[in-house]
């Protein structure tokens, strides 16, 4: 038996699926009442009349923070996937993000110990990496410099890392996967998929930013492969490619056919914006819409190395352009009212491959 948390979320729909159909039994945490349309969505998207298979999973609906759910749950489990998390850069979130990310890892380790679960595969973040003191790219040995202004989103996944280096201290067979920004089909607004709706309206502005991108094919891939080597006690980072925001921008506005942003916001902008939403946020009594932590991540440059990936299993990535080539199909595909796009525009974006 395997047992995955968030199975409705990115990670997890489309892990599921690989798992059902190589043919494991599966169980499955869900929030009560969630609604399973994405995740029939996810399984059509792979082979049209899949999402039947979705009823071959046993949905467990409960709370990650439940330990005593979770340690029922995981009697008589082979392998643990670890994939639910909140993401958020909001102020109003962070106390309730860091009671899920950390409190409810170390529930699943804790369950997963009582239960001698035989493996157990934990989706971390490269947010809970650190920064490097020179230039050059981050990987699994960068570490984080005291006092410097983390997020509570680095922190949180930070904080969950540590919890599964505590379970393998206590002789939990583990291992430790850290994604950069991950691409792969979920609902137009949310996660990284809400660049493409964004995109679609007409975005004129770009960010000087830099960070890695992955498809979610590669993520859950590598996942099942390490859960089935002899791998263990290790963490990895999975990272396809390194792009700018405005590659990145000029890829997805070249396959809808919508014009390229055209103008640097400079971070100065962004910060006075923020602080100018947030005092709207408390006269409206509203969450603001730009945080000071997005607006640092927004602007941060930064690259990120797959060498220790690479070298364990000399892993063909996905390449990014075929990755936002397909997510702009499926985009296209939800909303078909969009225009044809011209073949004659790929040289707008080969100039910042």
């Amino acid at each position: 038996m395997i047992f995955v948390t968030g199975g409705t979320g990115l990670v997890g729909s489309h892990l599921l699926y690989r798992l059902i159909i190589s043919g494991e039994t599966v169980s499955a945490l869900k929030r009560p009442y969630g609604d399973l349309s994405f995740v029939r969505k996810v399984f059509d998207l792979h082979h049209e009349g899949d999402s039947r298979l979705v009823d071959n999973i046993q949905w467990i609906e409960g709370n990650i923070l439940d330990y005593f759910l979770l340690l029922e749950t995981t009697r008589n489990t082979d392998q643990i996937y670890h994939t639910a998390a909140q993401v958020s850069f909001h102020p109003a979130d962070r106390s309730n993000m860091l009671k899920t990310n950390i409190t409810g890892t170390s529930n699943i380790i804790n369950a997963a110990l009582e239960n001698n679960v035989g493996k157990f595969c934990h989706v971390s973040s490269i947010a809970a990496f650190g920064k490097p003191e020179e230039d050059g790219p981050v990987d699994e040995e960068t570490t984080r410099i005291p006092g410097y202004d983390y997020s509570a989103y680095s922190i949180s996944k930070y904080n969950s890392e540590l919890e599964v280096w505590r379970g393998i201290h206590e002789g939990l067979n583990a291992v430790i996967i850290n994604p950069s920004v991950i691409l792969g089909y979920q609902p137009w607004d949310k996660g990284s998929s809400r660049i493409f709706s964004t995109v679609d309206k007409g975005l004129m502005f770009y960010t000087k930013g830099m960070t890695g991108f992955v498809d979610v094919k590669d993520v859950v891939d590598i996942m099942i492969k390490l859960m089935n080597s002899p791998v263990q006690g290790n963490r990895f980072c999975i990272s396809s490619e390194n792009l700018s925001y405005r590659q990145l921008l000029d890829m997805i506005a070249f396959y809808l056919n919508r014009k390229s942003p055209r103008y640097c916001v400079p971070e100065y902008i962004l910060k006075w914006t923020a602080n100018i939403d947030k005092v709207i946020s408390v006269v409206i009594r509203n969450k603001s819409i730009i945080s000071p932590e997005s607006v640092r991540s927004a602007g941060n440059i930064s690259t990120y190395s797959n060498k220790k990936i690479q070298d364990l299993l000399k892993w063909d990535f996905i390449p990014l352009q075929q990755t936002i080539s397909e997510l702009a199909g499926l985009y296209r595909k939800d909303l078909p009212n969009l225009d044809e796009p011209e073949p004659n525009k790929k040289s707008q974006i080969s100039k910042y491959k």
